[in-house]
């Protein structure tokens, strides 16, 4: 058998089990089987083209194998074939925990979607805050058992397939992260006290509370009240991970394809007011649901 031909027919049974976990960005099949058309059977052009498509190694080989089998392409070079035969195997795993009945298990999840985000400023104004996202939020100076506000940044967040959007959020600039759309932007509002405990309110634009968001993170809710204003405070546990460094070591993210080491409870109040979403929670500090409310009902008298 012709080598190419044995390359052939191993990335067509690959395929034929494979071909339903591709996950291919928008329009970018199109793009490749008009590179393929314009191209005819120039191999030189269409391996280089393929190569240096800007995605993951992994995903350019996938798209290579869908071209040779739907196109019935068979020029690639011998590196092009094996390329997509490792494209197709790449899965990715991250870890999660899972709670049944009282306790929490470590999961898997294979090529999953994930958020992700990171601080897009530093401590600044809130004249500054409404400049970069066009809104600012109104919160107290202080807070019950001597918290006081140590300052204001700006957060951003967005969703996507895991190597991806890691890929994107340890690349991308502070700047250009603020200027794409698709991170959602809210603000972080740090208070600590004289024993070093920590709350942090966020806020961000929005009319309704994830109550989704719950339910896939096992936590326990219970609502209450202040005027027509539902609260929802939410208790739970959140896995903790190993970290890794960028390539040019400039930052390091959490590693969700590393096991967690431990897991932290965390402790939370959502509610929604006048079209802004609020989350008041504790970080390292000992806030309970009675303490967190009256946090609210301070923030809703001010708004």
């Amino acid at each position: 058998m012709e080598p190419n031909t044995f390359y052939d027919k191993l990335l067509e049974k690959r395929l034929e089990y494979k071909a339903k976990e591709v996950n291919l960005p928008g329009g970018m099949l199109e793009k490749i089987h008009e590179e393929v058309n314009s191209n005819g059977g120039n191999t030189m052009k269409l391996n280089s083209f393929l190569l240096n498509l800007n995605m993951k190694r992994a995903l350019a080989g996938t798209l290579c194998a869908l071209i040779i089998t739907a196109g019935g392409v068979f020029t690639f070079s011998k590196e092009a074939r094996v390329l997509a035969i490792e494209g197709i195997d790449k899965v990715t795993t991250i870890f999660g925990i899972k709670k049944t009945g009282n306790e929490y298990k470590v999961v898997e999840e294979k090529n999953p979607t994930i958020n992700f985000g990171r601080n897009l400023s530093e401590n600044i104004s809130d004249s500054e805050i409404k400049e970069k996202i066009g809104y600012s939020a109104n919160l107290p100076e202080s807070l019950e058992n001597a918290y006081q506000l140590e300052g204001k940044m700006i957060i951003g967040v967005s969703s996507g397939p895991y190597d991806e959007t890691i890929n994107k959020w340890t690349k991308a600039s502070n700047e250009e992260l603020l200027k794409d759309e698709s991170v959602e932007k809210s603000i972080s509002a740090s208070y600590k006290s004289d024993t070093g405990s920590a709350i942090t309110i966020s806020v961000k634009k929005g009319t309704s509370v994830n109550k989704k968001g719950y339910k896939e993170n096992d936590m326990d809710i219970t609502e209450t009240q202040i005027g027509d204003t539902i609260l929802y405070w939410a208790d739970g546990m959140i896995p903790t991970y190993p970290t890794k460094a960028t390539e040019d070591g400039s930052m390091s993210y959490t590693d969700l394809t590393q096991k967690p080491t431990d897991l932290k409870p965390i402790k939370f109040m959502d509610f929604e007011y006048n079209g802004m979403i609020y989350r008041v929670q504790d970080n390292g500090s000992p806030l309970d649901m009675e303490m967190a409310k009256n946090i609210a009902k301070k923030i809703i008298e001010m708004n």
